[in-house]
């Protein structure tokens, strides 16, 4: 008598008293291609150590039974309960690198981690978590240069799908060649990833640091010296109704848009600053945002990273655009 199939959700022990984790089989809707049929892994456990509970979603593959669901999501989690125990966490903007190949013979080297995204049919873990996506090789080396992001808008581009798919597909592409280094600006400043998010709105650009992030700053912004340019790797703006997107060799800016938004809120991958420049002000560049200022002005905006003070910089220069520095949750 062949055994009957699991019934999901599943619940599984990985560490015995310390952490589980949930198997969710369900499907996600995608427009006029119908739907797309996943299995979605969510941990439980890991926010009593300090470390955001993470979910990551599989694209289930035509001839896949819904109860032979990949164990490589497991094993991962379970790598990853003793680095939080160790105080190694992830947050939005992190990355994993993975010691080998990560499903068989993929070409899957890293986990870039994201700003939550709610599916149907999967209960949300309790907050704060991540949602956590498949990076190839080439796509860990871009997003350890220029953050997950950029690779996060490539992805919401190649599927039509706003921000970024949250699901994984095992068959899929890369989205970033090896050849991509030095070919951004990005690549070649001093840079910082965190948990901020960056938008145009109207003529502003407006950077939004967590309430963690001055203690970062603190701690890093010494390690660079005063006129080198400075970039700030952000997360994905969860109020943005548009995503920057860039690849090398664009000549025009581009993005992917939310269903029916106008574009208003314009989401970046970076805001970089550049100082020993004659006049203050912003501009959109690649996949994110640069904002020159003065050698007095960058002073001051220093000093206020630090601090976790709010500032507004109105341009000087009539065709640019003004900065906000605004601090968020």
């Amino acid at each position: 008598m062949s055994a009957a199939p699991p019934r999901f959700p599943l619940r599984l022990e990985l560490i015995p008293a310390a952490l589980h984790a949930s198997v969710y089989r369900h499907d996600l809707p995608a427009g006029s291609s119908g739907e797309i049929p996943c299995w979605t892994y969510v941990t439980e456990g890991l926010r009593a150590l300090g470390q955001k509970e993470i979910a990551l979603t599989l694209r289930r593959l035509p001839t896949e039974e819904p109860s032979a669901f990949p164990r490589a999501p497991l094993d991962l989690f379970r790598a990853v309960q003793p680095l939080a125990a160790r105080g190694q966490l992830v947050d939005e903007s992190g990355l994993t690198e993975l010691g080998g190949q990560f499903l068989g013979e993929s070409d899957f080297r890293a986990i870039g981690y994201l700003a939550p995204q709610r599916l149907p049919g999967v209960p949300a873990p309790p907050a704060p978590w991540l949602t956590a996506i498949l990076l190839t090789d080439s796509e860990r080396a871009v997003a350890s240069a220029a953050g997950v992001t950029r690779i996060a808008a490539r992805l919401g581009q190649a599927y039509s799908h706003f921000p970024f798919p949250p699901w994984c597909d095992r068959n899929r592409p890369s989205v970033a060649s090896a050849d991509e280094a030095s070919k951004s600006v990005v690549e070649r400043m001093p840079r910082l990833a965190l948990r901020a998010t960056v938008r145009k709105e109207g003529n502003e650009v407006r950077l939004t640091l967590p309430r963690e992030a001055p203690a970062l700053l603190t701690r890093e912004l010494p390690k660079v010296p005063a006129k080198m340019p400075l970039c700030l790797l952000t997360t994905v703006d969860a109020s943005a109704d548009a995503l920057l997107v860039w690849h090398p060799g664009q000549t025009a800016p581009a993005a992917i848009a939310a269903p029916g938004a106008g574009g208003t809120r314009l989401g970046g991958a970076f805001c970089a600053f550049l100082s020993e420049q004659t006049a203050d002000y912003a501009q959109l560049f690649e996949d994110g945002y640069l904002v020159l200022l003065t050698d007095a002005t960058w002073a001051a905006v220093r000093g206020d990273l630090a601090a976790g003070r709010e500032r507004d910089v109105v341009p000087t220069r009539p065709d640019g655009l003004s900065f906000a520095l605004r601090l968020g949750d």
